[in-house]
């Protein structure tokens, strides 16, 4: 299967330049100016019904697009993944893991592994609210550069020759696709600190937790923060993922953690980290600057409706808002 030579110069070309590596399946999707169609030929019964155990089981993956020439068509495992969308959404996340081998004979990398996230359910402000996540995917890669990235797929789920499923999803950049581009080490081991972590890094994804109104991340769990050592920078850093507990997003099982005076996700949560006062009028300069591009995103995200698009940028600006007033917010984080 190849690539056509317009798309591979335009996908391949600011990342390899003249090298010789093969393209991964995520950057192939990555690069595409179209959603890719994505079809996963799979037991889907038992998948549902299975899904609390996470146990692999066989399937067919084929990704299509008419960007390229031919399709990627692959036999492959499936499971569930994830820790409460497993319990209360019909089809929680997925991972997809690849024969190395079959990778290789379409002059594919071998990073073997793919991630999907799904609407909860079959509802259209399900698939508003998986929009707005990816969104928040979208916002953190203009934050920092060093971000996860995610890409919208057309998904269809195909079971005894009919389609149990048919709706958009995304793809989220799997650890060893994101330590391949960044020739980066993932830290899966030890307890880490905030002390420890990169600073200016580490205070970007704690105004975007407080941006988004999401409480679910530990730096001392590593919950949905990825530590990445990468080669230009001497301390690790912190990347946020998986945002479906945060208030822009809405989701209804979503809930604070107990020990927290809040009672509803979409109460701003300022976790109690201390900063300096050169740091915290430093993140509100950044992130005032930013403000046009954070609206413009939300803009261009044309696969939302218009509403859901307004009402992202309503809960944006008000997190703006307190920026431009910010003494409130000083007292409580400033040293």
């Amino acid at each position: 299967m190849l690539i056509s030579l317009c798309l591979l110069s335009a996908v391949l070309g600011p990342l390899y330049g003249q090298s010789e590596k093969h393209p991964t399946l995520f950057e192939i999707a990555n690069g595409l100016d179209t959603n890719p169609l994505i079809k996963i030929e799979t037991n889907y019964r038992r998948l549902i019904g299975k899904k609390h155990g996470e146990q692999y089981q066989e399937a067919r993956f084929t990704m299509t697009s008419d960007e390229i020439n031919q399709d990627y068509d692959f036999e492959a495992r499936i499971r569930t993944r994830g820790n409460m969308r497993k319990k209360v959404c019909l089809i929680p996340p997925v991972k997809i893991d690849f024969e190395d081998t079959d990778l290789v004979e379409m002059n594919l990398d071998t990073v073997d592994k793919l991630k999907l996230v799904f609407p909860c359910r079959d509802r259209s402000g399900d698939q508003e609210r998986l929009y707005k996540e990816k969104l928040l995917y979208d916002i953190y890669g203009l934050i920092d550069s060093n971000s996860i990235r995610a890409r919208l797929v057309s998904i269809e789920f195909i079971f005894e020759g009919d389609i149990k499923a048919d709706y958009t999803g995304f793809l989220v950049e799997d650890e060893s696709e994101y330590a391949r581009r960044k020739n980066a080490r993932i830290v899966e081991s030890g307890t880490l600190r905030s002390a420890v972590l990169q600073r200016t890094s580490f205070l970007k994804m704690l105004f975007f937790q407080y941006m988004i109104a999401n409480t679910d991340w530990s730096v001392v769990n590593k919950h949905n923060l990825e530590m990445v050592k990468l080669p230009e920078h001497q301390r690790v850093i912190a990347l946020p993922y998986d945002f479906d507990y945060a208030g822009i997003v809405g989701h209804s099982y979503a809930v604070p953690h107990e020990s927290l005076p809040i009672k509803d996700v979409k109460e701003r949560y300022f976790f109690e980290y201390k900063l300096t006062e050169g740091e915290f009028e430093a993140m509100v300069n950044f992130y005032l600057s930013l403000e046009d591009q954070v609206y413009r995103l939300c803009d261009d995200a044309i696969h939302m409706k218009s509403k859901s698009r307004d009402e992202c940028k309503k809960f944006l600006k008000s997190f703006f808002d307190i920026l431009r007033k910010p003494r409130s917010l000083k007292r409580q984080v400033v040293k």
